[in-house]
Order: structure tokens, then C-alpha cells, then sequence
């Protein structure tokens, strides 16, 4: 669900559709309708290519219809649902306004003009990839899809139910996974947690996860923050080991390179705990995460992937984590290029997290709510238990989640910023001036000053970022001192994260990003590049795959200058470390502050996330506040007035698809 763009005015819809066109002589009710449903130029454009494609420059009905099919992209769905519930909440626009009666009246019309084939150039009733558009009828709704995401959906729908259908895996007897259960949790064999090593808890919810991966072709695991999502993948990895499959046999997956970099984490980090490490054991420290492009082997000379329905992924069980972060299409496609009849499918995520910023929220959709049981109801776990539980920000997390904000009156931005560990404030908003004052604060407290009360000035990051300057480029990456400068400063940029909603203005990422590299780069005294604008201590994030290069979207980067003066940025690799001129990167963008969507995958010690000045602004959800809320390990600061606060928590993000999942396998 992206920022809106700038909209047309009615005399803009003139000029560019002319002063005949449906737009030039529409009433004032429609009129108003266009302006609430807040399309982009880009659109607009689409919808006149797609009228005059079909020869229908003249059909006001097609119009509306184009257009709330439009909005409802821009909000995420993969459909638009002729229903007057969908429609009526489109029409009402992000404004407030009523909804607008007479557009159900056009939808009636549309639908009559649809069935008297009146739109057989641009919409087909059947799979048929000649078309557009598809319009789907059935189980008592009516949707209008754009042909892509009609086709991966259906796909997606077809690739699940084969999972559910196929047979369980026949190599693990109950008697079997009772004991690999019971030597995990062994004294010797249990994974420790903590400075003390304690031993994890033998929690239930993680146990009949667990289970379900051995005995299952499909698992879902869904829990929050605190839940145990990380020891549970550790464990099923480590009980599908010795259910017989090396890891050579194994696929850990992730939308992002950040994700996949974590999961790779997890392995070597928890593995090591276990008091006797058996030789199994230690065959899984070879297992490395990667992301569902990479592990699908991207060809850009073929278009596609190496690994597809005809030649699938060659793994006998697949884990991908953050599913909440991945979009219908990347999901069907890398579903599509696994054996249902051979292949384990594990499924981590968190429900409660935004969905993709792509079309649809698969992940959500699959759990069931409320009375509904859902087809996926016998291979999902939830965790319910969080062993943070006690954490003031965990009880904010539940109670957002449960629609309720607590009452804490507003504090100043300096109080906030020095405020105690496992603590959240809402920070009073400032004008511009002082707005800006604010973020030099942030620039003084994490990047100009050591990073606590009693820390000295050598763990500071403008000495780490002295110390490699002393440094050739090549020894950043290959002797000692320099791959502990790279650790320490990446250690320091991953500590405070400011987490936006939007893109552009004074509270979007890109202003926020221009103030704090002003501040920054003054504050250290550095260069800044001419041409990138980079500076030695910028930071920046990856928008684009470099397959070639194996960077990827969401990849943080560190911009450092070395002895000779020469500027590169470094990447923190799973195995070490990778830096390059700026000038052979792809695409990026600074990454002082990111979009929530962006931190998805990320956890920071501490996280200011900052709210728009519209109250009413469409971006505002309860995920959206959850989530940027459990980025943060110790301490936010939402930066907003309470009452924008609460305006988000009281409504849920609503995507539209055909993904029901209410009915038994065989049903048709």
C-alpha cells in the first residue's frame, strides 16, 4: 500500500481526457466521487488507455468501475469487490465523505453492459491470458481483477490446496517424533538462551509446532514479538535433521536479504548453546538464509527463474520466514516451484503485522478469525505465550492489538529521548523549527556522543568512523581491526531507527533523511560526494535486486572513506562483509528513516516512529502502529497527537482478494 500521489483537479481531468470525454460532463456528484477515490496521473493515464483499447472512450459506467478497481490496487486488494460494502468504503474515499448512492446504480449498469458483452475486448469471464481484465461471478460475489493478479492468485489457491491434499510425509513415525521431541529438550541437546544459558521452555504451542513440521507437508506458525518464532525454526531444523534430511536438503527463505541474514543468525547463534553438539547438529552451521529470489536462481538473460513448476527447487523441506512481507505474486511463484509431493512447507510470520506492500495480505487471510475454522485450521500454530510479557512495550503491542491505546500524557521530545529502558512515549508534535531540533537531538544522542552515560569516546561512531579512515578499503574486509570497525559500526547504526509512514514531506522519510544528513554530516565534519550526495557515516538502503552483486532490496549499507580518500559503501554479508563505489550500486536511498513497511524484518533498540499531520490519512492502521511498535527491543517514541493515535488502532487494514479459505479441500 504506497504513499498517495499527487491527484488530478477536475480541469486537469478535462484537459487530459478532453472536453468531450465522460469526465468533461460528468455531474457534481461524480465529480466529487473522483476527488475521494484520490488516483494518481499514472492512473488516470491507464484507465484512458485501457477505455480507448477497448473502443469505449464514451462509457461513463466503465469509467467509475476502472476507477474504484484503481483505488482498490492503491489499498493493497487484488480485486475489486462489486459488493455495496467494498465499493461503498471506496467511494467514501480517505476524506470522510459519505458514501455515494448513485455509484451502485453504475455498478448495476456496468454489470448489465458486462453481460451484454458489451466489454469483449477488454474483459474475459474465463483463464485467458488475451485479456486485461477478468470478472469473476461465484459463491455470491462478483470481482473485477487486473489479469496478473487473477492469474497468481488462482495459482497461489491451486498450489496450497495441493499441499493440504498431498500425503504426509511417511518417514517420521508418531514414536519417532516423540523422541526426537524429547532428545531436543534433552539436557545435553537443548537450545540455552541468555548470558546464563538457561535452557529454553518446553512451551506446548512450540512443541505441536514442531510436531507438525515432522509429521506434515504444510505448517503455519504465526506469533508476536517475544513468542519464540526463532528457537521454534532452530528446532524444527534441528528435528527434521534427524528426521533423515540434511541440510543440503533444506531451504531457509525470506523476502528480504535482512530477513534471510537473520535467519542465517539464529542457526549460528543458538546452535553453539547446546551443551554437547551432535555431529547432525553441526551439519546444519552450513545452512545459510536467502531470499525467495535468490533461492529460485533469478535469470536476467532468461526473464524468470531457474527454479519453477518444471524444474523444481531441489529441497525436501522449505522454511520461509516473514510470510506477513510477501506479496501474492512472489508467494505463487515461489510455491509454484515446489514439489507438493516431496516438500515440507513451513510458513512463519506474524498475523498481526502489515502485509506486503505489494497486492494482498495471504498470510492474514490464512489464519482463521473469530467462528470461522478455516481449511488451514489442522496445520496452523499459534504462540500464544510471550516471555516478554512483563515489558512495557509488549503489554503497548497487546493492547494495540486488542484496539486500546493506554493513557500517557504527551512529553517533550529531550525527556522522551532520555527516558528509562522498556519504556514508550507519545512525544507532543512541534512546528517545522522545532520539528527539526528534535532530529539534531536524535543525530547528537545515537551518532555524535558515545552511545551510553558510561561509555567512552573510543566506542563512539565518529571514532570507528575515524578508524577506518585509517584503513585501506581492502583491510575494512580482510585483516582483523577492520572487520571489527565494520562489526562495531554497523552494531551502532542498527541501535535507533526512525520509522515513518510516509515517503515526502517534513514528516516523510526523505525529509526526515535530508535533516539528519545535514546534522550528521556537519556534526562530523565530512565531505559529502558531489555526485551521490554520500558522506563517510551515510547510511542507505538497497531498492533494487543486484543479483550480480547479491545485493537486495531492503539491504542496509555503510558509506566510509578509506586512507587514500576513496568512498565505498559496505554491506554486511552473512559471511563477512562486501563494499563497493557508489557508482556500481543499484538503486538506493538514505536510511536514517525508513518506511515501516521497510523495517519489517528489523528489530533496533530503540525506534521513533512519526506520524503524519493528517488525522485521517488512509496510511493510518492498527498494523501499521503495531508494527512499527515491535521494531523496538527497548524504548518508542511516537511522535503524534494521541488522537492520531487512536484513529489508526481503531481501523484495520482491509485488502480484498478470492482467496476464501473457509471451505473443505474437496470442494470444488
Amino acid at each position: 500500500m504506497s504513499e498517495p500521489a499527487e491527484t488530478f483537479s477536475r480541469e486537469q481531468w478535462t484537459s487530459f481526457f478532453g472536453v468531450d470525454s465522460p469526465i468533461a460532463r460528468m455531474p457534481k456528484a461524480e465529480a466529487a466521487f473522483f476527488s475521494a477515490i484520490d488516483l494518481a496521473p499514472i492512473d488516470w493515464m491507464t484507465i484512458r488507455d485501457l477505455m480507448t483499447l477497448g473502443k469505449l472512450d464514451e462509457d461513463r459506467p466503465l469509467l467509475v468501475v476502472l476507477a474504484l478497481l484503481f483505488a482498490a490496487m492503491a489499498e493493497g486488494s487484488l480485486c475489486l469487490e462489486l459488493t455495496r460494502a467494498h465499493v461503498g468504503r471506496l467511494a467514501a474515499g480517505s476524506r470522510g465523505l459519505p458514501a455515494f448512492r448513485h455509484i451502485f446504480d453504475t455498478i448495476d449498469t456496468f454489470i448489465t453492459h458486462l453481460a451484454d458483452n458489451r466489454y469483449h475486448r477488454l474483459i474475459t469471464t474465463r483463464r485467458s491470458n488475451r485479456y486485461p481484465l477478468v470478472f469473476e461471478s461465484g459463491a455470491g460475489t462478483q470481482r473485477l481483477y487486473f489479469q496478473k493478479y487473477f492469474f497468481h492468485e488462482k495459482r497461489l489457491h491451486d498450489t496450497l490446496r495441493a499441499f493440504l491434499a498431498a500425503d504426509p510425509p511417511a518417514d517420521i513415525s508418531s514414536p519417532a517424533g516423540d523422541a526426537i521431541v524429547a532428545d531436543l529438550f534433552s539436557d545435553d541437546h537443548v537450545l540455552r538462551l541468555g548470558r546464563n544459558g538457561h535452557p529454553i521452555v518446553r512451551d506446548p504451542d512450540q512443541i505441536a509446532a514442531l510436531r507438525r513440521a515432522l509429521d506434515a507437508r504444510l505448517t503455519i506458525i504465526s506469533g508476536g514479538p517475544g513468542t519464540g518464532k526463532t528457537s521454534v525454526m532452530v528446532n524444527i531444523v534441528r528435528g527434521l535433521a534427524r528426521a533423515g534430511i540434511p541440510a543440503r536438503r533444506m531451504a531457509l527463505v525470506a523476502p528480504t536479504g535482512r530477513a534471510a541474514r537473520r535467519m542465517t543468525e539464529a542457526i549460528t547463534r543458538l546452535l553453539p548453546t547446546v551443551r554437547r553438539l551432535t555431529e547432525t547438529d553441526r551439519d546444519l552451521l552450513s545452512l545459510s538464509g536467502s531470499t525467495l529470489h535468490k533461492a529460485l536462481r533469478y535469470s536476467r538473460y532468461h526473464n524468470g527463474f531457474y527454479y519453477r513448476r518444471r524444474n523444481p527447487l531441489p529441497a525436501d523441506a522449505v522454511i520461509i520466514d516473514e510470510v506477513s512481507m510477501v506479496d501474492v505474486v512472489m508467494l505463487a511463484r515461489f510455491l509454484d516451484a515446489l514439489d507438493t509431493a516431496r516438500t515440507r512447507l513451513i510458513l512463519i510470520g506474524d498475523k498481526d503485522q502489515l502485509p506486503s506492500v505489494e497486492a494482498g495480505a495471504v498470510f492474514a487471510e490464512m489464519i482463521p478469525s473469530g467462528d470461522r475454522a478455516g481449511l488451514f485450521k489442522d496445520h496452523l500454530i499459534v504462540l500464544k505465550k510471550n516471555y516478554r510479557a512483563g515489558t512495557a512495550l509488549s503489554r503497548l503491542a497487546a493492547a494495540i492489538n486488542h484496539g486500546r491505546f493506554p493513557d500517557a500524557p504527551p512529553m517533550d521530545f529531550q525527556a522522551a529521548l532520555t527516558g528509562p529502558d522498556d519504556g514508550w512515549a507519545v512525544v507532543r508534535p512541534l512546528s517545522d523549527p522545532h520539528w527539526q531540533t528534535c532530529l539534531r537531538h536524535w543525530v547528537n544522542r545515537y551518532f555524535l556522543s558515545p552511545p551510553g552515560a558510561a561509555a567512552t569516546p573510543a566506542e563512539g561512531y565518529r571514532h570507528r568512523l575515524a578508524t577506518a579512515g585509517k584503513m585501506a578499503w581492502q583491510d575494512h574486509l580482510s585483516i582483523a581491526a577492520g572487520r571489527e570497525t565494520l562489526r562495531a559500526l554497523f552494531a551502532l547504526i542498527g541501535r535507533a531507527k526512525i520509522l515513518t509512514l510516509l515517503r515526502q514531506g517534513n514528516r516523510g522519510c526523505e525529509g526526515i533523511n535530508a535533516i539528519v544528513e545535514h546534522f550528521l554530516a556537519r556534526g562530523l565534519g565530512s565531505y559529502r560526494d558531489p555526485v551521490s550526495g554520500l558522506f563517510s557515516g551515510s547510511v542507505i538502503m538497497m531498492t533494487r535486486n543486484d543479483y550480480d552483486r547479491g545485493l537486495f532490496n531492503g539491504d542496509i549499507g555503510l558509506a566510509l572513506r578509506d586512507n587514500g580518500g576513496r568512498l565505498r559503501v559496505c554491506f554486511q554479508q552473512t559471511d563477512g562483509y562486501q563494499s563497493y563505489s557508489a557508482d556500481q550500486l543499484p538503486a538506493w536511498e538514505p536510511a536514517f528513516a525508513v518506511t515501516v513497511h521497510k523495517s519489517q524484518g528489523s528489530e533496533f533498540d530503540d525506534v521513533l516512529i512519526v506520524l503524519p499531520e493528517d488525522v485521517k490519512h488512509r496510511l493510518l492502521t492498527r498494523e501499521i502502529i503495531y508494527t512499527g511498535i515491535t521494531r523496538a527491543r527497548r524504548r518508542v517514541m511516537i511522535y503524534g497527537r494521541r488522537s492520531t493515535i487512536e484513529t489508526a488502532i481503531s481501523h484495520r487494514l482491509s485488502r480484498q482478494s478470492g482467496l476464501v479459505w473457509d471451505d473443505p479441500p474437496g470442494a470444488s
